[in-house]
């Protein structure tokens, strides 16, 4: 069991969806910790993973800041980063 998920779940997923184990990880991850409340429809997944790790409130805070100055994913890490100093929490995650 890996991340509270069975391998076998991560392997029928990679299998089903294409993906690879790494990207359903991320996408359980950002799932576990952003509740529904505070997800935004109108910004990218991305978005939404640059914010994972800060408390709700803070995720809350950024997200409304990228929809209402309409940010690019890598400007809510800039944004972020100016206002806090680099920290281990602000990360770049390329999808192709």
């Amino acid at each position: 069991m890996r991340n509270g998920v069975r391998s076998d779940a991560y392997d029928l997923l990679e299998e089903q969806t294409g993906l690879a184990r790494k990207t359903v990880q991320a996408l359980k991850q950002v799932s576990d910790h952003i509740d529904l409340p505070n997800r935004l429809g109108s910004l990218s997944w991305t978005h939404h993973f640059q914010v994972y790790l800060l408390p709700p409130a803070e995720q809350k805070k950024w997200l409304k800041m990228a929809e209402k100055n309409d940010w690019e994913k890598r400007l809510v890490v800039v944004h972020k980063t100016a206002q806090r100093g680099p920290s281990p929490r602000c990360r770049i995650l390329e999808l192709a």
